[in-house]
């Protein structure tokens, strides 16, 4: 029987917790016999919170009430220092804005994978955009294009007009095939124990955004790999949460999350 740990990050989105919790719960029935899923769940929120009360017989819930904004990492390496990883196959960290199909921990439970596998990049379709928002990089980012967005979030004049004009690409909507990829997207990420055991603590140190590039550059330069499972699908209503945001934050954690990667990775 395997053993899933989810670690879950909340932020003003009680009504979306729930329905996820509940999705996670039918699904780890369905693996009932295959699988032992824990569920970790950090409350971020501030001021106005709410009493986080789902009973379950299938999964196990443990309650973090943080009561104040640690960020997404940041919730998630407190909660995993209260915890233990290397105890588990496998250790989703996630979103609450998302919805598992019920055959979830049943694919995962019989997945087989080679030493150097650290990342799992499910299929993670926005119901927003109507596409799939893996892989969210094949190949790795070249400096100058990270260094041109740092530029843009640096100027939010500029990025306004990066994305309401030709400078942005429309991204293209095609299926992509299984396999190695550079980077998964940071609203559901499976890790593997193949990568706690070569790196135990996940310390990114920054408030907000940048999370999959860290992970990306963090497999890169441990030479383990990302790999891209179309067949694990999940729904995501997409930034629940970071859509209370206000824009001149939005624009800061960007800037912030690109510098540190561009001085630390590149």
């Amino acid at each position: 029987m395997k053993k899933i740990a989810l670690y879950c990050v909340n932020y003003h989105s009680y009504a979306s917790l729930t329905a996820y919790l509940s999705s996670i719960d039918q699904a780890a029935s369905k693996a009932a016999n295959d699988a032992h899923i824990d569920v970790y769940v950090a409350d971020n929120t501030e001021q106005n919170t709410q009493d986080i009360d789902y009973q379950s017989q299938h999964i196990s819930i443990r309650l973090f009430p943080y009561h104040q904004n640690l960020g997404y990492f940041g919730a998630i390496k407190k909660m995993m220092a209260e915890s233990i990883v290397s105890n588990y196959d496998f250790v989703i960290i996630s979103n609450v804005d998302l919805t598992l199909p019920e055959d979830c921990f049943q694919k995962l439970s019989t997945t087989t994978l080679n030493d150097d596998i650290a990342w799992i990049a499910p299929s993670i379709y926005s119901e927003k955009r109507h596409y799939d928002r893996n892989p969210q990089a094949v190949n790795r980012y070249p400096l100058t294009k990270l260094r041109i967005l740092r530029f843009a979030f640096k100027y939010p004049v500029i990025h306004y007009v990066y994305t309401k004009t030709l400078l942005k690409r429309k991204r293209l909507q095609k299926e992509h095939q299984p396999g190695i990829i550079y980077s998964g997207h940071g609203a559901f990420i499976i890790l593997t124990h193949t990568f706690f055991e070569k790196c135990p603590t996940i310390d990114y140190p920054l408030f907000l955004y940048g999370e999959e590039l860290y992970l990306a550059e963090t497999c890169r330069k441990l030479h383990l790999k990302v790999v891209y499972r179309p067949d694990i699908k999940i729904l995501d209503q997409e930034s629940v949460s970071t859509s209370k945001m206000r824009r001149r934050l939005y624009y800061r954690y960007n800037y912030e999350g690109l510098d540190y990667l561009i001085k630390t990775f590149y």
